[in-house]
């Protein structure tokens, strides 16, 4: 429990830093002690987690808290490196999360320019966009679709947003 409530403090210090132009060092710097503070409480709780509301709070759920933090902090190699490895956790038990960590790894590959791995991570999401009918879900979609446009003269954007419009409007 103390790893979740340090996550989300993290968040929300990552969050106020995301609506920023430039991230400050000192946020990212403090978002950075929070979440090694949440690592290793998480690494030290391993038995006892209360059922009612951390039971699915799980390595890869921990990652993907992580990650998302990072993304927010501006720090895209750690989001994406983080984003795999709860993708790797959730097998297909956790659709939603599955399909949110698609996106947080498609949004930061593409942060670090590296279209091919960001398209690659944003295809598989697709499906998942219209199946699960989630306003979240949908709207990262959304948001990875406007941060693309500025690459809308690259074929592969194109042939993406194509199947994007076709499977989400079919």
């Amino acid at each position: 429990m103390t790893a979740e409530l340090l996550i989300r403090q993290a968040r929300a210090l990552a969050v106020a830093d995301d609506d920023r132009e430039h991230h400050d060092a000192h946020t990212v710097g403090e978002v950075a002690k929070l979440l090694a503070q949440a690592e290793t409480a998480f690494d030290r709780d391993s038995s006892g987690r209360d059922a009612t509301w951390s039971a699915t709070f799980t390595e890869a759920e921990l990652a993907a808290e992580i990650g998302y933090c990072w993304q927010l902090a501006g720090q895209h190699q750690r989001a994406a490196a983080c984003a795999e490895q709860a993708l790797k956790g959730f097998g297909s038990d956790f659709p939603r999360s599955t399909h949110f960590n698609q996106l947080h790894a498609a949004r930061s590959y593409l942060e670090l320019g590296e279209l091919e791995q960001s398209l690659h991570y944003a295809r598989r999401a697709v499906p998942a966009t219209k199946q699960l009918a989630s306003v979240r879900g949908r709207a990262l979609m959304d948001d990875f679709a406007q941060r693309l446009q500025s690459r809308s003269s690259d074929c592969r954007v194109r042939e993406f947003e194509d199947y994007r419009h076709s499977a989400l409007t079919g």
